[in-house]
Formats: structure tokens, sequence, C-alpha cells
């Protein structure tokens, strides 16, 4: 059971808002793929991380970016390609192919089947196949394995009975993500393998539901990043038999990410109008020299737009700059460029700091009073709807 408050529908308002802006704002095919793989491998890290994997964020990186031989005896690096290419093919089935499905038995043993083949001997369930011994987790001890099959049978009959997919909202698929993942570790359906399963069972209904790739890895990396709370919480549920705390916890941490992962958007965003900027101003550059107009140009598109720096670290901002500067006629050059895209209005300098000129493009904002409730970001008042029966939905 669970009680959906009006607080709770607020903070699902909040993150039904955020999920159609990030739908829609428009990305460079470059950073689009790099906002991905940043996804992709915090997705990966924290769905293996919570069972124990201790690769390295390099290490995951390379799995990812499809390094062979990360690690040693290689059971962690596949454990982690697993869900990887689980994550990939979901993602292709679903919001290139668009062959979603409905919650069931099939679909629980094939997800299972993409977490634990090729895993071996330590991965201790046979990929694809409910349990066959009794499993006691911690102190929980999960159904008899005689009894698991007829509970997925039901519990996938009630989640379709339940939330009504795929006729449902932003709100019903998100809780039924958050429900679905719990309830799977409550049966506990596999000798082994079961969180993995839950999370990737999460990932397919937000992505099913119509979330974007870059969003869908969000919840599984609030587990990871509050283990101890995540751990907590589960187990208060478990003793409770009431998911309406962890429902709290949960879609609190997915409304913090989908902030941050819009935040990450917006700097994109402003790189990608920085970088059409500096294009349109060199485009009105008489070039004298080939090389030194080639030179000025790629430092002004390396500038950092959230820092500023100093002439010595100018040379190291990217390998294309290194290599310019490395065969530049003397030593002053750096300072010949600054001075250069001074005079073209593209930098400012404060004694000896170097900054992007970016107040040019955010004069292109709309304008809107400073101080007004708009700019205070999201409201953390909550609107009094628990005093409102109808705003509470018991479960």
């Amino acid at each position: 059971m669970w009680e959906v408050s009006g607080e709770l529908h607020y903070l699902l308002g909040q993150c039904d808002a955020l999920v159609s802006s990030l739908g829609t704002i428009p990305l460079l095919p470059e950073a689009r793929r790099d906002l991905l793989l940043v996804s992709l491998k915090k997705g990966a890290q924290a769905t293996t991380a919570i069972e124990g994997n201790t690769l390295s964020e390099d290490e995951i990186s390379s799995v990812v970016e499809g390094h062979p031989g990360v690690q040693e005896d290689g059971y962690q690096e596949r454990e982690v390609r697993n869900i990887v290419g689980a994550l990939n093919e979901l993602l292709q089935e679903l919001a290139v192919r668009d062959r979603a499905q409905r919650i069931s038995p099939l679909l629980l043993q094939r997800l299972h089947y993409l977490v634990g083949r090729d895993l071996g001997g330590q991965f201790r369930a046979v990929p694809g196949q409910f349990a066959s011994a009794s499993r006691v987790v911690g102190g929980y001890r999960a159904p008899a394995k005689e009894d698991v099959e007829d509970l997925v049978e039901i519990f996938c009959a009630w989640l379709q009975e339940e939330f009504h997919y795929p006729s449902q909202t932003f709100a019903q698929a998100t809780i039924q993500a958050v429900v679905a993942h719990v309830y799977l570790e409550w049966i506990h359906p596999f000798d082994d393998g079961n969180g993995r399963t839950g999370r990737l069972v999460e990932f397919y209904i937000l992505v099913r539901a119509g979330l974007p790739d870059i969003t869908s890895h969000l919840l599984a990396n609030h587990y990871n990043e509050t283990r101890s709370e995540y751990y907590r919480q589960l187990q208060a549920a478990n003793d409770s038999r009431d998911l309406t705390q962890f429902l709290k916890y949960a879609i609190q941490g997915f409304f913090d990410g989908l902030k941050r992962t819009l935040a990450d958007v917006h700097t994109n965003l402003l790189r990608q109008m920085w970088r059409i900027y500096v294009y349109d101003t060199f485009s009105q550059v008489q070039m004298r020299q080939k090389g030194t107009f080639l030179r000025q140009r790629a430092l002004a598109l390396a500038l950092p737009l959230d820092r500023p720096v100093t002439y010595s670290d100018i040379p190291s901002l990217t390998a294309e700059l290194g290599d310019f500067y490395s065969r530049a006629p003397s030593a002053s050059t750096v300072t010949r460029d600054v001075q250069q895209l001074e005079r073209h209005g593209l930098i400012e300098r404060n004694a000896a700091l170097i900054s992007a000129k970016r107040d040019v493009l955010e004069r292109s904002l709309p304008v809107r009073r400073p101080s007004g409730v708009a700019n205070q970001g999201v409201p953390t008042a909550r609107p009094p709807a628990d005093t409102d029966p109808s705003a509470r939905t018991p479960r």
C-alpha cells in the first residue's frame, strides 16, 4: 500500500514539467552523445555498484566506450557490460523501434537473462529462470520457490490493473516504475540478480513512458548516491508494508536529478550559442594570416564559460591549442591573441584572469525582474493540498 499526498502530487508535477522541457530542447549531435554517454555510465555504475561492483568511474567509461580488458578476472567487467548492453538494447527497442509491451513474466525472465548471461558460476542463478531454491537475503526470507511463478503472474496482472498501461499519466508511470522495482525485490523471484533486474524494470517503465534517454537512469543513480538511505527506506517499507515514504524518497531524488540534468543541458546550449557567436564574430574579421586567424578562433572557442583562466592555462585548454602554441613564433603570442580577442569583444580581463564575455549571450535572454519569484528556482513551499481529501489517493 501507499498514499499519494498533495505534496507528492506537486513534486510529480514538477518532475513532469522538467521532463517535458528536457524532451524538447535541441542539442547538437556531439553534445547529445556526450550527455547520453555520461547518463549511460552513471546508470551502469549505479545499477551494478549497489550490488557490490567496485569498478571505478574510469573503468566503467572504458566498458561503455567498448575498450576491452579493464579488469584482470573479468567478472565485474562482464557484469557491467551486461548492464550496458541491456540498457542500450531496451533503449533501441522502446525509443527507436517503438516496441513497448506490458510487464509480463516472460519480460522479467528476459531482463534477468540480460543481467546474468555469460557470468558463469559467480552468478548464482540460471539466467532467465525463476528461483530453484529457498532464498534468505540479510534478515529477509523470500517467498518459497514453489510460490514464485504464481506470485510473478499475480504481480504482473496487478501492475496492469493498477497502472493502466498504455493509457497512463506521467505520474502513474513514475509511481509504477518505483513500485515495480520494490515489489520485485520483495518477491525476489530469481536466485541471484534480483536488484539489477528490478532496476532494469524501473528503467524499462520510464523509457516506455516517453522519458528522454538522458533522464531514464536517474532513479538508479539516486539509489546509488544515497545507498545507505536506499537500504534504510527499503527496510522501513518492508517492515511497515507501506511504500509512502519510499516513494517520497525516490521521487525527490528523481526531481533533484532532473534539475541537475536540465542544468547540464543549459550549459551545453550556452556552449552551442557561444560557438555560433564566435564564428559570427570571426566571419567579420579580415583574415591576414590563416594560422593566426585559426589559432585565435580556437582560443575563443576553448575558453570555459563557467570560470576564468590565466595566461599560463591557455596552451593546455585543448590539444589543438597546445599544438598551435608549440609552433608559435614567440612566447608573447598568447598575450597578443588575448589582446586581439579583447578587441573583438569576446573576452574580458581582470588582472591576470581572462574570461569569456558570456554576458553578450545572457543579454539575449528575455528581460525579467531580477528578484522576481520566477528567478528563485523551484519553489520549496508546498500547496496545502493535504487539507483536501480528494488530493490523497490511498492504496
